[in-house]
């Protein structure tokens, strides 16, 4: 039905076009092809009729920045990324323009050969789509842009939480662009920040917006199904102890042994408190001993969660980010959780109220387990899962 939405208005515009097309020629006939051009591109797959429509709109008027913008949206298309980059570059090496910065930035973090140049092209994405909002701060999509280059960065490159929360902060900056109040796709992608940054509300809320805004994009809907069932079952396994019997709750808390802590065991100064003694958010100079009694499964891939009992036999959840797909814990595994970060948890969306405490680990790396730091090839960077729609 959409589709078939924007085949009527794009018919429209293309009548319209042609009743003045003598006269539009007339006044400017690089400027006539540019917009006939640019309505067609509003299509999500390559023509070679739009492209060649585009390419004589720039051959009539080399300086037509519009014109060069939409040819590189065409080679995007197309997945000619190498030649996307060269209009975009070619507008900036003559000029100062916010779209030809933004597409820019989000061609330069699709093209990578090598990790290193994979870092390389998002820090200078990061640049421009920094470029783009100092040319108009107003302007939301350049914010949305920034965003996203933040989030490349984070996840790919630093792991730093600051650059999430730089990520955050241009998503909402890019909300206060009343014309961006209607982009699904800048919903979704803050929702999948939220998510990452474990503010569960706010990300189904964003879910749901990008949902109701674009109902014939199911991706919303899904992602919104899949934390909520996930977030259900992570309380049902807290409340339950994993449905693990308390005989065996017991035993596995009576097997563990001075050698599991590891580098921690000789450590006067790290204090061994219980999950209920823990404050939230990080907890300095402390460990957290747990038992682990059973994995979540989920259809998302990240972040690997488990449920642990700690001495007294209370049931948390923990949450693992950036762990290696295929690596994980069994049950009955010792784990040492250094400085563990506290994250609460508070849910009320469709009917269902969830409420639990958690702790966040932003790399397997700091984990001892049953008296062992894990190894480099536990961890892998996430895959960064962000949508882009035609302006």
């Amino acid at each position: 039905m959409r589709a078939k939405d924007i085949e009527c208005k794009l018919k429209c515009i293309l009548t319209g076009l042609e009743e003045h097309r003598a006269q539009l020629e007339k006044v400017d006939k690089a400027v006539y092809m540019m917009l006939k051009g640019k309505a067609l591109n509003i299509r999500q797959e390559y023509e070679s009729e739009t492209h060649a429509i585009l390419s004589k709109a720039v051959k009539l008027n080399p300086k037509l920045v519009e014109a060069w913008n939409e040819l590189g949206e065409c080679y995007w298309k197309n997945n000619d990324l190498q030649k996307a980059l060269n209009c975009y570059e070619g507008v900036l090496k003559s000029t100062k323009d916010k779209v030809a910065l933004r597409n820019l930035s989000m061609v330069l973090r699709q093209i990578s050969t090598t990790p290193e140049q994979q870092t390389k092209n998002i820090c200078s994405s990061l640049a421009k789509a920094r470029e783009a909002v100092e040319l108009d701060v107003s302007d939301g999509r350049s914010w949305c842009v920034l965003a996203n280059a933040y989030l490349s960065l984070y996840f790919t490159a630093s792991l730093q939480p600051s650059h999430l929360q730089q990520s955050l902060a241009a998503f909402v900056r890019a909300l206060e662009d009343p014309k961006m109040e209607y982009s699904s796709d800048l919903h979704y992608n803050y929702a999948m920040a939220q998510r990452h940054q474990e503010e569960y509300q706010s990300a189904l809320k964003a879910f749901h917006r990008a949902s109701v805004l674009d109902p014939y994009w199911n991706a919303p809907k899904e992602k919104s199904q899949y934390l909520l069932k996930y977030l259900t079952n992570v309380d049902e396994m807290i409340k339950h102890k994993g449905h693990t019997k308390p005989r065996k709750i017991q035993s596995m808390l009576a097997n563990i042994k001075p050698h599991h802590l590891g580098p921690f065991r000789d450590h006067s100064s790290t204090k061994s408190l219980e999950f209920n003694e823990l404050k939230p958010e990080k907890n300095t100079g402390c460990i957290l001993v747990g038992k682990v009694v059973c994995n979540i499964v989920s259809e998302e891939k990240f972040p690997f969660t488990f449920c642990a009992v700690d001495t007294s036999a209370t049931c948390f959840a923990v949450t693992v980010y950036n762990m290696a797909e295929g690596k994980g814990f069994i049950i009955g595994d010792t784990v040492i959780i250094p400085e563990p970060y506290v994250h609460c948890v508070e849910v009320s969306f469709q009917e269902k109220e969830i409420a639990f405490r958690s702790v966040r680990v932003d790399s397997p790396l700091v984990l001892v387990v049953n008296g062992r730091l894990l190894s480099a090839a536990t961890q892998s960077p996430l895959q960064l899962e962000v949508y882009r729609k035609k302006e």
